[in-house]
């Protein structure tokens, strides 16, 4: 049984514009997805729009029960690679041929946004109309003004080219990003459902998703967000504080998970904290960065009842510099011997197949790894993630992609 707060409920006969948002991927991945809140949020408050939402593996939207065909625009937020398959299915599902070419002028727009969309939209520009490359909430004004303009958007194509981040193929396009966090668009009455299915429930529990920044300066090679979305910007404490009190009111929730590129790099970060705290917040985090983890920082997420902290040591020493993530072991060993001694259970994120990686270097890991889980007080205390290096566009190893074997 799934029941969802905030749903936003309008007469579809009476919307000038029905849009689609589709999140190929699961319901508690979907929920857990700041962006896929800021469309929905940023649409609903258009008078004449009325945005439903879609989740694989369905081709129907949550609201009303509508399949894709009958909206006007269908729009999918690409954050994984892995997904693009699950975009093809939910085209299907909801009655739209899945080559852009085999659609009727009729049909729906099929648009595509996020982080796969701006770095690298080809791989999927034959299923896909036009592509908004940057962050939606700036390019989806001047994208709905020109959309009202046009009686036949498929056929008439060509004319979305004047709209700052709008890519289509052949054509070249520039990011477009929110250059001011303070102004960026913040969603207050967020939905969050309440269940008793853990396949439902989002990554972060019952919590109103607060984002502190966006862009990371850090510049680790392997990692697109730190190459692609420069620089790196913050939303001021007053802005947050804010925020997080006005979603209190409009949701009820009283968990705060801190939402952006490397969380614990935020300038204020313990600052921001402790005032959440003081107004009864609990806190939750996605990873934290070992050099910016503090003991007051811990001290904070430790008294919000937070029980596991995440950290991504990546590899070994030698391969750390290759990457550009020159933390040394006694660091990754110091924090994890702090998050044990208060309590803390620790999860640790590796890769393998970076490049100039040899046999010896994996044996390394396998010893690195080995060490650090000697340090756990219990076996249950650590858990450890290892996953395949993939090169990403726009990154100084974006030029092994070519030379993959597919």
């Amino acid at each position: 049984m799934l029941l969802e707060h905030n749903v936003v409920v309008k007469d579809p006969l009476r919307a000038g514009l029905r849009f689609a948002s589709c999140y190929p991927n699961l319901y508690r991945s979907a929920m857990s997805s700041l962006g896929f809140h800021i469309i929905y949020d940023f649409l609903n408050h258009q008078e004449n729009v009325y945005c439903e939402r879609v989740v694989y593996p369905h081709g129907k939207s949550l609201e009303t029960g509508s399949p894709l065909k009958d909206f006007d625009v269908v729009g999918f937020s690409l954050q994984y690679e892995q997904d693009y398959p699950h975009v093809l299915e939910m085209l299907r599902e909801g009655g739209l041929n899945l080559r852009k070419e085999d659609r009727r002028p009729d049909d729906p727009l099929v648009i595509a946004g996020g982080p796969c969309a701006s770095s690298n939209p080809l791989p999927m520009t034959r299923f896909i109309d036009l592509f908004l490359v940057g962050d939606g909430e700036v390019i989806l004004p001047e994208f709905l003004d020109k959309l009202g303009e046009l009686d036949h958007p498929r056929r008439d194509i060509d004319a979305f080219l004047d709209v700052d981040g709008v890519y289509i193929p052949d054509n070249k396009v520039k990011l477009v990003q929110v250059d001011d966090m303070n102004e960026a668009w913040r969603p207050i009455k967020q939905v969050y459902p309440e269940t008793d299915d853990k396949g439902l429930t989002p990554a972060f529990g019952r919590s109103f998703l607060l984002e502190v920044s966006r862009g990371c300066a850090r510049g680790c090679r392997f990692c697109m967000a730190g190459c692609l979305y420069r620089p790196r910007r913050e939303a001021d404490i007053i802005t947050l504080i804010r925020t997080a009190e006005e979603g209190r009111k409009a949701t009820g929730l009283d968990k705060i998970a801190l939402i952006g590129g490397a969380v614990s790099d935020y300038s204020h970060i313990e600052e921001l904290c402790r005032e959440l705290l003081q107004r009864g917040f609990q806190l939750t985090t996605p990873s934290l960065r070992v050099e910016s983890i503090s003991k007051d920082l811990l001290g904070s997420l430790k008294e919000s009842g937070l029980k596991t902290i995440t950290i991504a040591p990546e590899s070994i020493w030698r391969l750390r510099k290759v990457v550009n993530k020159p933390i040394s072991d006694e660091d990754i060993q110091r924090t994890m011997e702090t998050a044990f001694d208060m309590n803390f259970n620790v999860k640790l994120y590796f890769l393998i197949g970076l490049p100039t990686e040899t046999h010896e270097d994996t044996e390394d890991l396998l010893n690195l790894i080995r060490d650090l889980e000697v340090m756990a007080p219990h076996p249950n205390s650590v858990r450890i993630s290892i996953n395949p290096f993939i090169p990403k566009p726009h990154t100084p190893f974006s030029g092994l992609i070519s030379t993959l074997k597919i």
